[in-house]
């Protein structure tokens, strides 16, 4: 009887060991499985990689040094996505990071006093910058193919500039004390350089089919050229650069081109030339500081000041009224409809300040445009904002709608007159210099003032192409400049005008081809806009800021 208890006391304590036991594996076996489970999601995540390899961040890398200078700031500045940041300068170094899986040209700016602006070609590798503050005009920056290769074709057109004595006459120009002839030799020489220049480009294509940098040339230098010239550049370059962002841009401009190139005979193939001459004594000389031009029903030109101040001229020069407009920001445009009802665009501004090179400087940005209409005596009726636009470089109306356009953003944008409502939008303009300029036919059709792309293009309220014209280049029926033409406009029997700037061309297409009004003098000076505006008889006032207004007087 004693063992019992003894007995039943060994198998509680065989009971309690083996629970213990089991406790213990299961214990271990759930650490087990746990760590199975995060070897099992770590190789997962490795397989997954490897299957599906991400894009590396902050693959590009610069480091750059700065001899001599122990604090300070770089800005780098993308203008395609419009990025800018500020890096810091610490003890003489910086880094800077980002992904570019094309290359692309970025700026940089050391903000101290002597460092010039300085183009990099970034891609995804390792670059090093070195500088001295002792000579800040020389930067040294390595790393990448497409960085090299544009050192290269720097270095020809270096040796070409010192070939032919251009930097030798620069020198002499710089002192200002230089004569008119010596003033010739330079421009001359200036071309001759332009033009050899553009040999090299096309040499350096040819001889590096493969490198991005020859497809940034032959991008650059299919702008405003014809589609013949362009595919020609196109074909010089490797076909390992067709997968690439810019390769397919050009293309697709290309293509674009070749839909839209209906011919300017076909679209004016009724329209006789018109003769102009300069009418001398129109009193306009007295109208200086104008910005644009538009015209009332009864041929009175109405035009408008920076400051908001409108002038009415009647055909003879004399003014007839005057009135100054609301103005928060800057007056830019105005637009007159059948009632004789002015609208005036004033462009709304924000002071950015920037610290340059040791000091604040301020600077004005646009962020919208308020339109304000008035009756011909100067009386406020209301206004509205156009909440499309940030800018407003033309305006027109047409069947109860202010267009307005938009060099910021390159479109036009439709709004309500009254009200001022969106009702549209047309975009893919290409502004350039802060203009973007339009005119409206007897059809209804609207001609835009392409100077970007040195071209006149034709739609129709929707967006439609119409028809396109116009290439970069010297001869009469081509676009010089920068960019051009800056002003267009179209006659009662479809002719079409334009302005050129630097140096001033007005042109007349029609089926006779290109004619160019003679005797009208240099109105602007370097790449400013040129207003211009038509009357009921096909007589031309044309704006120059110094000068005042003129008119050519129609003979046929």
């Amino acid at each position: 009887m004693q063992k019992f208890p003894c007995t039943v006391s060994k198998i509680k304590t065989v009971q309690v060991d083996k629970k213990q036991k089991q406790k213990t594996m299961n214990s271990k076996l759930k650490l087990k499985l746990k760590l199975s489970l995060v070897l099992l999601a770590i190789t997962l995540v490795i397989f997954s990689c490897k299957q599906n390899p991400k894009k590396q961040e902050n693959a590009f890398v610069l480091n750059g040094t700065i001899k001599g200078m122990e604090s300070g700031k770089v800005v780098f500045m993308d203008h395609m996505s419009h990025r800018q940041d500020t890096i810091n300068i610490i003890d003489g170094k910086f880094q800077i990071t980002g992904n570019y899986p094309e290359p692309k040209m970025i700026g940089l700016q050391v903000l101290h006093p002597g460092f010039y602006y300085k183009s990099v070609f970034v891609e995804n590798v390792k670059f090093s910058l070195t500088a001295d503050v002792n000579n800040p005009k020389h930067i040294k920056i390595t790393g990448g193919q497409t960085q090299t290769d544009m050192d290269l074709s720097r270095q020809w057109n270096d040796d070409l500039s010192e070939k032919l004595g251009l930097n030798k006459l620069y020198k002499e120009a710089e002192s200002g004390n230089i004569s008119e002839e010596k003033k010739k030799e330079i421009q001359e020489l200036k071309q001759k350089y332009l033009a050899e220049q553009k040999a090299l480009q096309v040499k350096f294509v040819k001889q590096f089919p493969e490198s991005h940098y020859s497809l940034f040339l032959v991008h650059s230098m299919c702008h405003g050229i014809k589609v013949e010239k362009m595919e020609e550049y196109l074909s010089y370059l490797s076909p390992s650069l067709a997968s690439t962002s810019t390769y397919k841009g050009l293309k697709s401009k290309i293509e674009s081109m070749k839909n839209s190139d209906i011919s300017l005979k076909d679209f004016i193939k009724t329209a006789s030339n018109v003769s102009y001459k300069i009418e001398k004594a129109f009193a306009g000389k007295e109208y200086k500081e104008v910005v644009y031009l538009s015209k009332l029903k009864n041929d009175n030109v109405c035009a408008l000041k920076k400051d908001g101040t409108v002038l009415t001229i009647d055909p003879k020069g004399k003014k007839i009224s005057q009135f100054k407009a609301e103005v928060k920001g800057y007056a830019s445009a105005l637009a007159v409809d059948e009632s004789n009802q002015i609208y005036v665009l004033d462009v709304q501004q924000k002071m950015n300040k920037k610290k340059i090179r040791g000091r604040i400087v301020e600077t004005a940005a646009p962020v919208g445009v308020v339109c304000s209409v008035y009756a011909a005596d100067g009386k406020k009726l209301r206004s509205f904002n156009c909440k499309e636009n940030i800018t407003a470089a033309g305006a027109k109306l047409i069947d109860g709608n202010l267009i307005v356009s938009d060099y910021k953003k390159g479109k036009l944008a439709f709004y309500n007159a009254n009200n001022g409502n969106l009702i549209t939008k047309l975009e893919g303009m290409r502004p350039c210099c802060g203009m973007l300029d339009f005119a409206l036919n007897d059809k209804k059709q609207i001609l835009v003032a392409n100077l970007g792309a040195f071209r006149v293009q034709c739609v129709d309220v929707k967006g439609n192409k119409l028809m396109t014209f116009g290439n970069r280049g010297k001869s009469l029926d081509e676009f010089h400049g920068c960019c051009n033409p800056v002003s267009v406009a179209s006659l009662n029997n479809g002719a079409i005008v334009t302005v050129e700037k630097d140096p001033t061309r007005v042109k007349i297409f029609s089926k006779d081809g290109a004619k160019q009004i003679q005797g009208i003098e240099e109105l602007v000076k370097g790449c400013s806009y040129i207003p211009m505006t038509v009357d009921s008889k096909d007589n031309l006032y044309l704006a120059s800021s110094e000068k005042g207004i003129m008119k050519c007087v129609a003979i046929n």
